[in-house]
């Protein structure tokens, strides 16, 4: 989204597995090269294309390795068409170590001892050069009963072949074996996916009914009571979205949907998924065909903003105030709602981040990179995580909704950053004021009022402030209530001024 939306790069999103449809790309557009960390590439049929190190790449002088699959091939006494048998017996996306183990000692006659790569390498190219005069079929027949014992696994064995192959491309075809309308739901998600209209979670959500999400910067180890995980925090508002994008098909199938979650939540979150139930909206749903076409009417305009505010909060009715705010501001907004709603955070810690993004602008890069925020806080480092992570995710609660704002490098740009917010929390703990957190910069202090207004509803009370010079009294906002405490604190600074 980033790069397609913020930076105007051409980008391609995959449907199937990624590797075969790069390889496709590669062939049918004669690229120079697959920049990758990849080692599928290295033995795939990927012609002159050379295969560049991402991780080796040094920006400063435009460096980086290439892995030469001929110097590769050579090394292992093999030709460069044998080494997707390489792939296969070695280990890749499909083919893991522990189900090779066995054949790797073997091969390398290292007893129950690992065989190390060195050892174990040249020892499949040994392997493969036996295989040398037989036709493919029986090749991966053979290959199939040393991995297996067995044929009984030879399609799996001939479909991770295939995968390291250029073969034609096929034209998508349309997906027609599910009830008609969510076939039609179908072929126009895959669409918004492949263009990068949506976040990449919607497909999957849509087709697989899986959900998955890697590792971020935070500890595993501690139990929840001790801290809240941002996939913990963020489950409720994707019971939301799930809610949104599977309610029609809940419908068509006429049974409860629950969606398999693979998401970093403790030390042993990878041995099996969570199961997570779709909460239903409780406002208007007009069906996602509608959601998602070119209707501008004021009608599904309003029903599209209403939804997607009930994915943020059940407490969001007005949609009015969050009309008014500009596209940059209303993800960052909703996803502050969110994570005080879950109390995450608190109203100061809410208004370091406000203060983060209000001033923002006046940074340039190079100002931003020399910044210094002095001893590291932890607990400052755990919230940017999560505001970053739950962002994302209300990202993804408008496009199912089919943006209320329509899509932009605005809308989906997060302007904020990790030194800056350490430097904000600072003054924060220090009780500095709004003005002074805000630089007293009149346009960074009315952003933060535009933000903290329709934030406000989820505090009992909150307060914005005036640009210096105009007034610095706290200002109750129209529907709330001053209590009798409030009025004589108010008094009393009144009469400490005098």
């Amino acid at each position: 989204m980033l790069l397609k939306h913020v930076l105007n790069c051409e980008v391609h999103m995959t449907i199937e597995e990624c590797n075969e449809e790069i390889i496709q790309y590669v062939h049918e557009n004669k690229c120079m090269a697959i920049f990758t960390q990849d080692s599928d590439f290295i033995v795939s049929d990927v012609n002159k294309c050379k295969v560049l190190s991402s991780k080796k790449f040094n920006p400063r002088n435009m460096t980086t390795l290439q892995y030469d699959r001929e110097a590769l091939a050579s090394l292992l006494n093999i030709r460069t068409d044998q080494l997707p048998f390489l792939g296969i017996l070695g280990g890749n996306d499909f083919m893991d170590y522990e189900t090779l183990r066995v054949v790797h000692r073997s091969l390398c006659g290292v007893g129950s001892r690992n065989a190390p790569y060195h050892i174990m390498m040249p020892a499949i190219g040994r392997y493969i050069r036996t295989l040398s005069n037989q036709p493919i079929d029986k090749i991966l027949e053979t290959i199939c009963y040393k991995i297996f014992g067995s044929k009984s696994s030879l399609d799996l064995v001939k479909c991770l072949y295939n995968s390291y192959l250029w073969q034609k491309k096929r034209d998508d075809l349309e997906i027609t074996n599910l009830p008609t309308k969510w076939s039609e739901i179908l072929n126009v998600a895959r669409d918004r996916h492949r263009n990068v209209v949506v976040p990449a979670y919607i497909w999957g959500i849509l087709n697989d009914r899986v959900f998955e999400q890697g590792v971020t910067v935070e500890d595993l180890r501690k139990p929840s009571s001790q801290q809240m995980l941002s996939i913990t925090v963020t489950r409720l508002l994707r019971q939301r979205i799930y809610g949104v994008l599977l309610k029609e098909y809940e419908h068509l199938i006429n049974t409860d949907v629950q969606i398999e979650e693979w998401c970093a939540e403790n030390t042993f979150s990878y041995e099996k998924p969570v199961f997570v139930k779709p909460i239903a909206p409780t406002v208007e749903h007009p069906g996602l065909l509608r959601l998602w076409s070119d209707d501008k009417s004021d009608e599904v305009g309003e029903m599209k903003w209403r939804l997607f505010l009930s994915c943020v909060s059940s407490r969001l009715i007005s949609i009015d105030d969050w009309r008014l705010l500009t596209a940059d501001l209303v993800a960052i907004s909703a996803t502050l709602f969110y994570l005080i709603e879950q109390k995450f955070i608190d109203e100061d810690e809410c208004n370091a981040i406000i203060a983060t993004v209000a001033t923002y602008s006046l940074y340039s890069r190079e100002k931003l990179i020399d910044l210094d925020y002095g001893v590291h806080n932890p607990r400052c480092t755990h919230i940017s995580i999560c505001v970053i992570r739950t962002f994302a995710f209300v990202l993804t609660a408008m496009a199912a909704c089919g943006y209320p704002v329509p899509l932009s490098g605005e809308l989906v740009y997060l302007k904020f950053e990790a030194k800056l917010s350490q430097i904000k929390f600072k003054e924060m703990k220090k009780k500095k004021s709004i003005e002074e957190m805000c630089e007293k910069n009149d346009k960074c202090i009315e952003l933060f009022n535009q933000m903290k207004k329709v934030i406000n509803p989820v505090f009992q009370k909150g307060s914005v402030v005036e640009p210096e010079g105009k007034s610095s009294e706290k200002r109750v906002d129209d529907g709330d209530k001053q209590s009798e405490g409030e009025k004589i604190a108010v008094k009393l600074a009144q009469m400490k001024v005098l």
